[in-house]
């Protein structure tokens, strides 16, 4: 038996009438921007997040040339650090042949090479930088820091670091030897904040200290949450291209 088709509905007979012209594709899409990469916000972190100096804390480095260590180590009353290394080639100033007492202020405005028992805007009895013989033990200099600016010199990491950032100063040191005693020139004291970008290196804090005296040098820490420093370079220019330095902590 044949079925019978019936009448199509007047809406399917309107769309057929439509469609029967010749067909031209879709209509093109009109061409978007290219997306907009996101730029990371400045992000603000602790001092002494990065950097935990307790009474008796030691970070130990390996030279990474010569294998030579340097201890960093935070003296019993928390008032310096310690650097002591077993070959003279190697950090604290290689090529010397001397250990150094830093003293070191962690206080409400940061972290600055200051005895916190002394004054940073004088000469008093509690030098800044004390240099003693690695074979004698003897005193070899005593230095003092002094503001130029009325800012704190020697500031390593300001109380809250926005990243990245600088902080600049002007300063000047007092440093007494066997032979006499003198001040030094004005010294322009600049520092970088920013996250490291080296491989590997997620969340670690770079800081990039310059500071121009009649030899300018550049060296740079690099800081993890909750352990402090981990790497150490020296750099024979500004632009970081030319490595005269690399000490990394041992494992």
């Amino acid at each position: 038996m044949r079925k019978t088709v019936g009448v199509l509905p007047p809406l399917i007979v309107a769309m057929a009438a439509c469609g029967s012209g010749s067909l031209t594709g879709p209509s093109p899409v009109p061409s978007l921007p290219p997306p907009i990469e996101p730029v990371p916000a400045p992000r603000t972190v602790t001092a002494t997040d990065y950097w935990p100096i307790v009474p008796g804390s030691r970070w130990t480095f390996r030279n990474q040339a010569s294998g030579a260590l340097t201890v960093i180590e935070a003296t019993a009353d928390g008032n310096s650090l310690v650097f002591t290394k077993d070959d003279p080639a190697t950090y604290w100033e290689p090529g010397q042949n001397i250990n150094l007492l830093w003293g070191v202020t962690s206080g409400p405005e940061g972290i600055y090479a200051s005895d916190p028992r002394g004054r940073w805007d004088a000469v008093d009895d509690y030098p800044d930088d004390v240099r003693t013989d690695r074979d004698t033990g003897q005193i070899v200099s005593r230095t003092w820091y002094v503001s130029r600016d009325g800012r704190i010199p020697y500031m390593l990491l300001p109380a809250s670091i926005v990243l990245p950032s600088e902080h600049h100063g002007l300063q000047r040191y007092y440093t007494v030897r066997s032979w006499g005693s003198r001040w030094s020139e004005d010294i322009s004291w600049n520092v970088r904040y920013a996250w490291s970008t080296r491989k590997g290196d997620t969340g670690i804090l770079r800081v990039m200290f310059d500071e121009y005296v009649q030899n300018p040098y550049h060296e740079d820490w690099y800081f993890e949450r909750g352990y402090g420093p981990v790497r150490i370079e020296q750099w024979l220019d500004a632009e970081r291209t030319s490595l005269k330095l690399r000490i990394e902590r041992t494992q």
